[in-house]
């Protein structure tokens, strides 16, 4: 194990911050482009491709944890990233543009709350996901993605 400072830990933080920052920048870029280039929605550009790239960095920390035994680490991710992606951003885009937030928002936000809640209690009752059970919520979620865009 590597020794690490708590200052070098902060700088590992805020560099990779700035990075996301940047990075998300460049993406949203190049998703308003690609949907204005070819002439579909940007709500469907959003979902398809900017909501399965933000989630990526999500996916990949969660797999690395769970491969690495901190299956806790993992889950946590995965629930703190849905709740904080349902209310502190859906929540900041009504702040910062008042009435934008529609009601297909908040039915698919509700949906993923729910969601959310069903998984956490099973988990928090003891009860282990099986394989089977999240192939299943994949499945899923890659129903309300198909559901988003029609």
């Amino acid at each position: 194990m590597v020794c690490v400072t708590l200052a070098t830990d902060l700088f590992l933080l805020l560099v990779g911050a700035g990075a996301l920052w940047y990075g998300a920048e460049r993406f949203v870029e190049g998703a308003v482009g690609l949907a204005r280039r070819v002439n579909v929605p940007e709500l469907v550009v959003g979902v398809v491709i900017v909501g399965i790239g933000t989630s990526m960095p999500e996916v990949v920390a969660s797999s690395a944890a769970a491969l690495g035994g901190r299956t806790d680490i993992a889950v946590g991710n995965a629930v703190g990233s849905c709740s904080f992606n349902a209310f502190g951003v859906v929540g900041l885009v009504a702040v910062l543009a008042p009435g934008s937030v529609t009601s297909a928002a908040t039915v698919t936000t509700l949906w993923l709350v729910g969601l959310t809640a069903l998984v956490t209690a099973l988990l928090f009752t003891g009860r282990k996901l099986t394989r089977v059970e999240g192939m299943v919520a994949t499945a899923v979620n890659l129903v309300r993605w198909t559901l988003d865009i029609l």
